[in-house]
């Protein structure tokens, strides 16, 4: 068989159509379509080996031979799936990202409200700001801006838009007033156990004199003799009225 030489023209145009084949393959890659094949023609000397492109129904002359090729081959089938690669070593550590933007107010529980209301046990109905934090069982104590130890404190039993309802089991201060400051409140605690008995106090001074008490009946010694023996003769009846059973 003769090598196949290739003259300086026909390589121009052979890597043309080359180009042309990459193109094709690219573009059809893209856009998922299968190229169209294309069969290229040619006619090789015999002696010398060269080949020029011919079209398909080019006569060849008696000292050559024609040849051809398809642009591409058919596609195969695909080959099975290889085994996973060992893990890759970890990479380094990035660097640290900007600061993220500053994220939206959340809920809380700081509110004021300006109804008047008098300082009491009971249910009391507060209008505020909406959007706070609270719910049903949160303790909540509502105080005078102005003078904090009036305040009213309880268990919240219903809080949606702007009514707040606080069951008040305990307060201080008094009177009416109308610039609350609201906010959560701890639970109350127990009551202490009793204290043990402080000591004795001193005695207390002598207390005043009393009143006089009134006269009592005078009884002369000579009078009282005569009752030894029951003697009737130098006893006065008036003196002795008190003994008068005494004689007979």
């Amino acid at each position: 068989m003769f090598p196949i030489r290739v003259s300086a023209g026909l390589g121009f145009l052979l890597a043309c159509r080359v180009c042309s084949f990459a193109f094709q393959q690219a573009a059809s890659a893209q856009l998922n379509v299968a190229p169209t094949v294309v069969i290229y023609y040619g006619c090789v000397d015999n002696s010398t080996g060269t080949i020029r492109i011919v079209s398909k129904s080019t006569v060849y002359k008696s000292t050559e031979h024609k040849i051809h090729w398809n642009q591409i081959g058919p596609i195969g089938p695909q080959g099975p799936q290889g085994p996973q690669g060992p893990q890759g070593k970890q990479g380094p550590q990035g660097h640290q990202g900007p600061q993220g933007a500053t994220g939206a107010q959340g809920a809380g529980y700081t509110a004021t409200s300006t109804i008047s209301l008098p300082i009491a046990t009971g249910i009391t109905t507060f209008t505020t700001q909406s959007g706070l934090a609270y719910t049903v069982g949160a303790r909540a104590r509502a105080a005078s801006n102005a003078t904090p130890t009036n305040y009213m404190e309880g268990l919240v039993t219903f809080y949606s838009g702007t009514p707040l309802v606080i069951n008040v089991d305990t307060t201080g201060g008094s009177g009416t007033h109308s610039d609350w400051s609201i906010n959560l409140a701890g639970n109350v605690g127990a009551t202490g156990a009793t204290g043990p008995a402080g000591p004795q106090g001193p005695q207390g001074p002598r207390g005043a004199q009393g009143n006089q008490g009134s006269p009592g009946m005078s009884v002369g010694y000579s009078a009282l003799l005569p009752l030894a023996g029951c003697g009737k003769t130098t006893v006065r009846p008036k003196m002795l009225s008190r003994f008068h059973d005494w004689c007979g």
